[in-house]
């Protein structure tokens, strides 16, 4: 295994200009045998703003520290590269970027340095992105891998908050660490691949609930299962990325950009996206009462239309996913409650979407309408379980997303 393809980074200035992910952002130089691939996104992670406030154990800041980030590639490949996320933060410099394969046991293979214009340290001003040089590396579909970035000075990098494992100096932090909560950078792993054999790639674009919260398990969240459903059943023919941020709202900024605000760079900018699965809403409702968020029902119906003529423009097709059950939620209102079952009712019978999910009914308790059964919740009511996020892929129709084109099928 080797590094190869080196080429000068690509940058992005301002967060819906530039298309870092697509293909044919930037000019590189391709071996021989790479000259008619084309690049897609594999994973992802949307990025958002630092925190207001942070929870337990919850890392803001780095010093002489390297950060892994551990991520699954749904499908198999040898050639792949990053993308580096600093659109919403300020100055961050790296000292180096490793990357590994995670074994069967769960223990990352010895590392390879990954390089941005064929250097190992670089420097993300304000709003840039970088994309790495082409890195050699054999993986299986449904690979594991761990990436890790070193910090040589004290940094607070803004950008997507996830489960880490922090080790100080320069080195690969072991698996045995506990993960904790922290900022990590990379925002997207991409590979190349034969354009006959282009698998169909589908974005989940929503809030906690898409991002998983409230489950326990690795890859438990309902776009990963939907992901390894199709992996399994078309072996290569689809790629399912999630694109949830924690708190996201469809219509306002809060915790985070809003839906409306970040589509460009969650969701056009993904290197080639057929479809895209939206579950927005639920914390528009939430915040309701606040003096800032007077939105309506009738406002996130027109939101919807909004982003569906977006996607549209550019040939992507949007499935819409109904609200899931909101009863007995915190903050939860009798407006709140109308409010569900109306979009639920525009989302269904609207005929805003080229495809429906029903959520909704894959959750809901019938012996106490509105709320989710107990067994599907996390134990908040408005988070899923992993029972839940299982029930939710499972009533995902596959024949949404198209036939397998898989070669193997």
């Amino acid at each position: 295994m080797r590094l190869s393809l080196r080429r000068p980074p690509c940058t992005l200035i301002g967060a819906t200009l530039v298309s870092i992910l697509a293909i044919g952002a930037c000019t590189t130089s391709l071996a021989p045998h790479m000259r008619h691939s084309e690049w897609i996104a594999v994973w992802m992670s949307a990025p958002s703003w630092k925190p207001q406030k942070l929870r337990d154990n919850e890392l803001a800041a780095y010093a002489n520290q390297s950060v892994r980030q551990d991520v699954r590639v749904g499908l198999a490949a040898d050639h792949l590269r990053l993308r580096l996320s600093n659109e919403l933060g300020e100055e961050v410099i790296a000292g180096r970027v490793d990357i590994a394969r995670i074994g069967p046991e769960g223990k990352a293979d010895s590392p390879l340095s990954v390089r941005f214009g064929g250097k190992e340290n670089f420097t993300l001003q304000p709003h840039q992105a970088l994309t790495s040089d082409t890195v050699e590396l054999n993986l299986p579909a449904l690979s594991d891998v761990a990436i890790s970035v070193y910090y040589p000075e004290a940094v607070q990098p803004v950008a997507h908050r996830s489960m880490v494992r922090v080790a100080n100096g320069r080195q690969m932090p072991e698996s045995g660490l506990p993960p904790v909560r922290g900022p990590a950078i990379v925002s997207a792993v991409e590979v190349a691949i034969d354009p006959v054999a282009k698998p169909t790639v589908i974005v989940a674009f929503g809030d906690s609930i898409t991002e998983g919260s409230g489950s326990h398990e690795p890859h438990g969240d309902w776009p990963s299962r939907l992901g390894q459903h199709l992996e399994h059943t078309c072996p290569g023919g689809f790629r399912v990325l999630n694109a949830g941020v924690s708190g996201n709202q469809l219509l306002a900024d809060g915790g985070s950009p809003s839906g409306e605000s970040r589509l460009d760079r969650d969701v056009l900018s993904v290197a080639g996206v057929s479809h895209v699965i939206v579950l927005e809403g639920i914390n528009d409702i939430r915040h309701q009462d606040d003096t800032q968020n007077t939105a309506t029902a009738g406002d996130l119906a027109a939101g919807y239309r909004k982003l569906v003529e977006r996607l549209h423009a550019r040939n992507i097709k949007v499935i819409g996913a109904t609200l899931t059950p909101y009863k007995g939620t915190a903050r939860q209102t009798a407006l709140g409650l109308d409010s569900v079952a109306s979009l639920n009712e525009v989302i269904r019978n609207g005929k805003l979407f080229d495809g429906v999910i029903d959520f909704y009914d894959a959750l809901e308790d019938p012996a106490n309408p509105g709320r989710m059964r107990s067994e599907m919740s996390s134990g908040d009511w408005l988070h899923p379980g992993d029972a839940g996020y299982a029930a939710m892929a499972a009533v995902i129709p596959t024949t949404l997303f198209g036939p397998c084109k898989s070669k193997s099928h």
